[in-house]
């Protein structure tokens, strides 16, 4: 993912529509008003073994929840044609193929089924036909930091001129191959998500999708749009360790920081998955490059999203940098690392926020948002 941070002769590039879909909340603000209240949408897993998820009534496909995202990212937009649309997920709609898999296994014939649901274009599909678009678009999957490529590649064409506005979403469904490869990992915590907390012992599964419009300044004035947030930089790294643990000292995720940083900011979103690896690795890069920050975390409350959980960082922070007010730790109860953690609902003036994203394989992101 190549780093995008406006310099001086970068047009501004910002966001002018969010739209969400989750177990918590369908829209932005009430999202952000759940997470303050300190709520959750964990419950029972929904596949047989231990663990706790947040999946949506109904268990919807991973295509239509991207195009009801999308849908609410423009609804404000009246001129849709040129938008292009970029999409990042894990596991596409790899729900709706499992029982195909399950016929091929038994020697049976699958059918198309058997791939065509898990192409990862398809969710990408779906929101541009669903907004109406014509112009391309674009599927992408880096794992759990898919929703952050997403936003790179869209800021990168409306930067470079290639599209006038593009929107940037990412999705994920827990499916029954993610949840039971987790399982075999020993990585589902079999009770509570605790998020930097000692007694952390795994991660939640949810479901989500988050989109954000993203288009240069100068064009949101000129049609009277309503601008939420300023997109200061996204920045990608990889630590090249291992396939499913990060470098102990955070090193991938410090330079993807760096590259989007020039000064701490007062709020970091933390990826923060429950994991007794992760979050210790994610603390060293924090405490190193956003020492100060206020750190919170989203996925004691909402599970990790996977390819969608950037995504829905990026509209909280968004929430964050309108409101100043900062949702706590859902899960946290005995802090075991060295930073400011978010306990209880924070006021305070927030003119930038970091998010920061890990992923299998070693991908590391980082996106920062400020206020215009």
């Amino acid at each position: 993912m190549p780093p995008r941070r406006r310099g001086r002769a970068a047009p501004r590039v910002v966001i002018t529509g969010l739209g969400v879909v989750c177990p918590l909340a369908e829209d932005p603000a009430a999202l952000h008003e759940a997470l303050c209240a300190g709520r959750s949408a964990l419950g029972p897993g929904p596949y047989p073994g231990e663990g706790r998820a947040a999946c949506l009534p109904g268990r919807p496909a991973a295509t239509a929840i991207a195009a009801m995202a999308a849908l609410r990212a423009v609804a404000e937009r009246s001129d849709r044609e040129d938008i292009w649309v970029v999409c990042g997920s894990s596991a596409s709609d790899l729900a709706r193929a499992e029982p195909a898999w399950g016929r091929y296994f038994q020697g049976a014939d699958a059918g198309p089924d058997l791939l065509w649901p898990q192409l990862v274009h398809r969710p990408a599909e779906a929101a541009r036909r669903a907004i109406g678009s014509r112009a391309p678009a674009i599927g992408v999957s880096t794992a759990c930091t898919s929703g952050a490529t997403a936003l790179a590649q869209a800021v990168g064409l409306v930067e470079e001129g290639t599209a006038r506005a593009a929107l940037a979403i990412g999705v994920d469904v827990v499916c029954q191959m993610t949840w039971e490869g987790f399982g075999a990992l020993g990585l589902r915590a079999p009770g509570a998500c605790r998020p930097f907390d000692r007694r952390r012992d795994g991660l939640a599964l949810g479901d989500a999708a988050a989109a954000l419009l993203v288009e240069r300044l100068d064009d949101a004035r000129a049609r009277g749009a309503r601008v939420r947030a300023e997109v200061l930089g996204v920045g990608g790294a990889a630590d090249g360790l291992d396939l499913a643990a990060p470098d102990p000292q955070g090193r991938g995720l410090r330079r993807a920081i760096r590259q989007v940083l020039d000064a701490p900011p007062p709020v970091v979103i933390a990826h923060a998955t429950g994991t007794v690896k992760n979050d210790a690795a994610e603390a060293r890069a924090l405490a190193a490059e956003a020492p100060g920050a206020h750190v919170t975390a989203l996925k004691g409350a909402l599970g990790h999203t996977l390819g969608a959980a950037a995504a829905v960082d990026a509209v909280v922070a968004v929430r964050i940098l309108e409101t100043g007010r900062v949702p706590p730790v859902v899960g946290l109860e005995e802090p075991d690392v060295d930073l400011s953690l978010v306990r209880k609902p924070l006021l305070i003036d927030v003119d930038r926020c970091l998010t920061a994203s890990a992923a299998f394989g070693g991908g590391c992101a980082a996106i920062l948002l400020g206020r215009v």
